[in-house]
């Protein structure tokens, strides 16, 4: 008995997309992409702020009972031991402030060894000199940056903290002591006030370690007597001998740029356009080709590109605080006729 023969059977096709669904992949993968480019720029610089304050938050600690350790003069200023240059002919002629400005920069913190010049230096020369940085420095270095920039046709290479970089006023001055006079560069925090999404507004200065101050000294008229370092300070009877100290980290994001408000719910890129803000007081470094475009710029504000446009990244002075008592002084020194 013959077997009825089978028809064979053609692969099966998908069906042939409607003309109205071509494309239909590529717009939800450019909804999904976008959020998840968001989510990824939240868990990165959001993750980079915490990690940033808590080494400012550490570095405040081990900078406040350093200082509330060192012998130092029970008159000083916060200044004087900090920020006040070191005249050679005091330091030799044995001025106890001068000594004991000279041993805080020397062990404890030198604000003139926050951009560190390390062109042409191994890798082994450049870990030599950051390990020799006195402690509070050497707690700021996870917060500093590696950059390579052009000043005047030289190319220069340095590890230094964000902000602005300014010429040193102690650069190669015979006043001052030699090992201190040897640092080209400075560093100071630029907070704008008044700004615009035209790139506008007032630049103040803020240092990178400074000292919190009362109320009372910055009113019209107010003077260092009201600052708490000092045993003679005229301020509050439990804010006398005091090390009041801030650390200021000036955060930039990579990844995100900064917008201005607008009254029509919108937000509008803040340009980046330093020849629109109004700054004196230091003489700052306008360096070109900085192979870190977050922080360039003559006054380390930073640029990137975005809606075709060159704009600031977003960014917030993120600060840390620190206060301890002092507890070791020397007398000040006696006058004798």
């Amino acid at each position: 008995m013959s077997q009825p023969q089978r028809t064979p059977q053609r692969p099966c096709r998908a069906a042939a997309l409607p003309r109205q669904r071509r494309g239909a992949v590529l717009v939800e993968f450019a909804f999904v992409a976008l959020g998840f480019y968001v989510l990824l720029i939240g868990t990165v610089e959001i993750g980079r702020m915490i990690l940033s304050s808590q080494l400012l938050n550490n570095a405040a600690r081990v900078g406040a009972r350093e200082l509330a350790m060192m012998p130092l003069p029970a008159t000083m200023t916060f200044e004087q031991a900090m920020d006040a240059p070191i005249l050679r002919d005091a330091l030799i002629n044995g001025d106890v402030m001068a000594r004991g400005a000279y041993d805080v920069r020397k062990t404890i913190y030198d604000k003139n060894k926050l951009a560190i010049n390390v062109t042409g230096d191994s890798e082994v020369q450049i870990q030599a000199k950051l390990d020799s940085l006195p402690y509070l420095n050497r707690m700021l270095l996870p917060l500093m940056i590696r950059e390579r920039i052009q000043i005047g046709g030289e190319q220069v290479d340095l590890v230094r903290y964000p902000g602005a970089l300014v010429a040193n006023p102690e650069y190669q001055q015979s006043q001052f002591i030699d090992e201190e006079s040897q640092n080209r560069f400075d560093v100071v925090i630029p907070k704008i006030i008044g700004g615009t999404a035209a790139g506008g507004g007032q630049i103040q200065w803020l240092g990178v370690v400074e000292e919190i101050v009362p109320q009372e000294a910055l009113q019209p008229g107010g003077s260092g007597d009201y600052r708490p370092f000092s045993i003679a300070s005229q301020g509050r009877a439990t804010m006398r001998g005091v090390v009041c100290l801030r650390i200021n980290y000036p955060y930039q994001a990579s990844m995100a740029s900064a917008f201005m408000p607008s009254g029509d719910g919108t937000n509008t890129p803040i340009l980046a356009d330093d020849s629109a803000l109004q700054a004196q007081g230091y003489q700052t470094i306008n360096a070109a080709d900085s192979d870190q475009p977050s922080q360039s710029g003559q006054y380390g504000l930073g640029v990137m590109y975005a809606f075709g446009e060159k704009v600031r990244p977003y960014r917030r002075i993120l600060s840390a605080q620190c206060i301890a008592r002092r507890e070791t002084m020397t007398p000040p020194p006696v006058s004798g006729n």
